[in-house]
């Protein structure tokens, strides 16, 4: 297959593209400077830009992993996140319209909004942050031009070990930066989630991709993530486990406009034949370990 990446440089991105290479003819779109073959730089609330990439690749299919992220930036910046999730999106899928590729967009849980019950692509979503709100007007835009050979990702909390380090980043890696330094966090009351490493994931939306290029069935979204709930209390615990030493947290209320716990619905990405690999406690071990590594500790 010729696959489009787009966003090829970012978190998942970089795996994706290192495992589609293994196999397929793998082209690269990012906003970030670069000179090789097979990478474009573009941003996609650039079409002219992004059109002269089509024309060149050819694509089979693309999967665009562009886009504003994190709760906090989209609600600091919220003109240039919905130019650059709605705008962009429709960019995207006007242009695999026109050159018949398929098309996986990824989107995010954040969509559904706060609410305890199970994750199903089929209930109704009520996003309750800009982050989920943009992106759920992207899947909209996205189903509405492109019709047909187009599937939307709903990935449930993707980590990997060499996740960027940061406090705009997900809880998996502040907590591991937060205890293995001693600094004291906050813990929000009753939160919980399940876990998806980026290995397993990556795989998840190659066979999609795979199936949307066969012409095989493939829902319009599909929820990407693992079966086994973890309190955020219980991940903490992993983590005391590997650098044997006591988290110092307060536990809090729920901040507004987040999510209190994410169960995600995973019968219909089970049902094209996928299951996860990694479970949290190996997880968890792995970026432990890339953690002290990283800081020349191991």
């Amino acid at each position: 297959m010729r696959i489009l990446v787009i966003g090829s440089e970012g978190h998942i991105g970089r795996h994706l593209v290192a495992l589609l290479k293994k196999s397929h003819y793998v082209a690269r779109v990012d906003r970030l400077p670069g000179h090789e073959q097979g990478y474009f730089c573009a941003d996609i609330r650039d079409g002219l830009d992004l059109s002269r990439v089509f024309e060149i690749v050819c694509p089979d299919v693309v999967y665009n992993l562009a886009g504003m992220v994190s709760r906090v930036t989209s609600e600091a910046a919220t003109q240039a996140t919905l130019r650059m999730n709605v705008e962009g999106a429709h960019n995207v899928a006007s242009l695999c319209k026109c050159a018949g590729s398929a098309l996986v967009h990824y989107s995010t849980s954040e969509v559904y909004g706060n609410t305890s019950e199970l994750l199903d692509e089929r209930r109704a979503c009520h996003p309750n942050n800009w982050y989920g709100l943009t992106n759920l007007l992207a899947e909209s835009v996205v189903q509405y031009v492109r019709e047909r050979n187009v599937c939307v990702v709903r990935p449930v909390m993707l980590y990997h070990e060499d996740e960027c380090d940061g406090d705009h980043r997900s809880f998996m890696i502040r907590a591991c930066k937060y205890i293995h330094r001693g600094t004291n966090f906050q813990l929000h009351r009753g939160s919980a989630r399940s876990w998806c490493h980026m290995e397993d994931a990556v795989k998840a939306m190659a066979l999609i991709g795979k199936r949307l290029v066969d012409r095989l069935e493939v829902p319009e979204i599909v929820n990407i993530g693992h079966p086994d709930m973890q309190e955020m209390s219980e991940l903490v615990k992993f983590f005391e486990i590997e650098f044997r030493k006591s988290a110092e947290f307060t536990t809090v209320e729920l901040p507004a406009r987040m999510t209190a716990v994410k169960r995600p619905d995973l019968r219909r990405i089970f049902s094209l034949g996928w299951q996860p690999e990694i479970d949290l406690r190996t997880g968890v071990g792995r970026v432990a370990k890339f953690y002290r590594r990283r800081y020349g500790q191991e």
